[in-house]
């Protein structure tokens, strides 16, 4: 397997174990990564631990006390983030080695999504565009809202990714504004050769909102509802938001709030599980 996919395979066992709450060792870590306890295995774990902490911001941190490691202190989403990105990398390349075999997809995998069509590679080259802080030119955008195409020269800050569908979050110098673009209705991408100094904040309001939409003049607020219990499962494996907390909960139901800014999106969600949720 491709070095790069053995260390992220290590990261996330090395995640697992350590999220657990059991404090595991340096040496029960290398343990469960299959390693030798010498200390050429535990250099590459150190550098798997630094890779975490600095390039996934994943805070692991070692416990005194109870001499070991602990996700205490992490912040939750970006764990979340980091397996759902890895996982969706390894199982790409899996499907990739496949097609080099010659074997079909379709006998093994059924996709239930919309069909998607990416022009020009546009989604792995928007990737590289955000990771080299490029910056980028869109040409012929097509606009769901207004039925015409634009354009936009900026830089991109971002990838977002909601429901299966990809996002790049640029910024607008001509529009001293963000815009959330659709990478599927992208026609044309040019990637410049001049980079880019993040110095514009991300807006706060991106992070309140269920999707990406947001109204300035809307205002973060408790949201309340209430699932019935056969249902409720599914909502919190997967929240509705990140600030998603069961308050309460009886014989029918389970009672859920969340801290956001209402938009187009979560009323969408919400209407999605029509008879199983009731807003409070």
């Amino acid at each position: 397997m491709n070095p790069a996919l053995l260390k992220i395979k290590r990261l996330q066992t090395i995640l697992y174990e350590v999220g657990k709450g059991n404090y595991p060792t340096t040496s029960n870590l290398l343990d469960k990564l299959g390693m030798e306890n010498d200390s050429s295995s535990e250099r590459t774990l150190n550098r798997d631990m630094k890779a975490l902490r600095e390039d996934y911001l994943i805070d692991i941190d070692y416990d005194k006390g109870r001499k070991g490691y602990t996700l205490e202190n992490a912040n939750t989403e970006e764990v979340d983030l980091f397996y759902h990105m890895s996982n969706t990398l390894l199982l790409s390349h899996q499907m990739l080695d496949a097609v080099r075999e010659g074997k079909l997809m379709s006998e093994h995998i059924i996709s239930k999504s919309p069909k998607i069509k990416f022009g020009e590679n546009v989604l792995s080259r928007i990737y590289e565009a955000v990771v080299n802080r490029r910056e980028v030119v869109i040409s012929d955008y097509f606009s769901t809202y207004s039925g015409k195409s634009s354009s936009y020269e900026g830089h991109p800050y971002r990838l977002i990714e909601y429901l299966n569908r990809w996002y790049v979050y640029l910024w607008v110098p001509s529009k001293n504004d963000f815009r959330s673009l659709s990478i599927e209705r992208i026609e044309k991408l040019d990637v410049k050769p001049t980079t880019f100094e993040r110095t514009q904040a991300l807006p706060k309001e991106l992070f309140e909102v269920v999707g990406l939409n947001y109204s300035e003049s809307s205002k973060k607020e408790l949201v309340k509802f209430r699932v019935r219990k056969h249902t409720a499962g599914y909502i919190e494996n997967q929240p509705i938001h990140s600030s998603q907390n069961v308050y309460q909960e009886d014989d029918k139901w389970v009672y859920f709030q969340i801290a956001v800014r209402p938009n187009y999106e979560l009323k969408q969600l919400f209407k999605m599980h029509e008879g199983n949720l009731e807003v409070l």
